[in-house]
């Protein structure tokens, strides 16, 4: 996000200083990561093509 920002331009209220805007950003990935997760756990974000089968094969050759 901070590349796509120094590229195209920081949103206004955006933070001023490195530091502040560091955390702006590690806020916005959190965020983001909440709402991916609760799509994801209301099943309204579908596979991609072809994962449905890699899930299975992967869990098998995973050895905890």
């Amino acid at each position: 996000m901070t590349a796509y920002f120094n590229k195209t331009r920081w949103p206004e209220k955006a933070p001023k200083s490195e530091v502040e805007r560091k955390e702006f950003i590690a806020s916005l990935h959190k965020r983001k990561t909440e709402l991916f997760m609760a799509l994801i756990e209301k099943k309204l974000l579908p596979l991609r093509p072809g994962v449905a089968k890699l899930v299975p094969s992967s869990r098998k050759s995973v050895h905890f």
